[in-house]
């Protein structure tokens, strides 16, 4: 079972059951949290996967830039409960609904106040360097590459563009 939080797929809800430290803070990490340990509860328990997971994973593949940052969203009708304290509870990642008007956390059924920050990060986790595939010299040459750009009108009034490519 996830340590910060478990899925009730009769409510929808992922109801958080860390109680708050002894700043009054909760924080939840969502890949590690609700991703990792909520897929975990999923596979491990066969009455959560007569269920479609809540959470959608977009991102994380490596490109040429480096690697996507992941981005979750949670499934509709799915929210999230915080814990029935004072607290301020922090989501530490990108997540957000399916709807854009749904709200994310749901607020307490008891008489708490409950303040909910997201901590969110850029869409690019690591970025390589020198990885073009080009050898150093080959590098060098398109850093140098002499390029001019001319247009010339057609009879339709649309310009075609015209490349003067020069190599050192």
């Amino acid at each position: 079972m996830g340590v910060k939080l478990y899925a009730n797929p009769t409510t929808k809800t992922l109801i958080v059951t860390l109680a708050p430290d002894g700043n009054d803070k909760v924080n939840v990490n969502v890949q590690r949290d609700i991703w990792s340990d909520l897929l975990d509860d999923w596979e491990s328990t066969l009455a959560l996967r007569r269920f479609t997971f809540p959470v959608i994973a977009i991102g994380g593949q490596t490109v040429s830039t480096g690697k996507l940052g992941t981005s979750y969203v949670l499934r509709d009708p799915w929210r999230i409960a915080p814990y029935e304290a004072d607290h301020e509870f922090t989501i530490d990642g990108n997540l957000s609904t399916e709807l854009e008007t749904a709200i994310l956390v749901l607020p307490t059924v008891g008489a708490y106040t409950v303040s909910a920050p997201q901590k969110v990060s850029t869409l690019v986790e690591v970025v390589e360097t020198g990885t073009s595939g080009l050898t150093p010299e080959e590098s060098t040459k398109l850093d140098n590459l002499d390029v001019a750009v001319s247009t010339r009108g057609t009879d339709a009034g649309t310009a075609d563009a015209v490349w003067d490519k020069t190599l050192p």
